[in-house]
């Protein structure tokens, strides 16, 4: 786990050095958002999707830890209808 952590520590000291080399250079930072918007949504609507429990008492608990510790992703979060499709048990 350390080593993922220092992943993303590398990851995120890369992406701001990238935005301040484009600091000013407003069609270069808005390249560089759509490019963090790409992976995001890669992140989100893959593997992370794929992650979720499929069965709502599971799902449920995700999300209320989630909440409780304030955990939710500042990105566009993923509206409620998407998390009810991925379940397998009807509502």
């Amino acid at each position: 786990m350390k080593e993922d952590s220092y992943d993303l520590t590398l990851l995120k000291q890369q992406i701001s050095r990238l935005a301040t080399q484009r600091a000013g250079d407003l069609p270069a930072l808005r390249e560089l958002l759509y490019c963090l918007e790409e992976a995001f949504v890669l992140v989100r609507d893959g593997v992370y999707m794929n992650a979720l429990p499929d069965n709502r008492h599971d799902l449920f608990e995700v999300l209320q830890e989630m909440e409780d510790n304030q955990s939710w992703p500042i990105l566009p979060r993923v509206q409620v209808q998407h998390l009810l499709a991925h379940l397998k048990d009807p509502p």
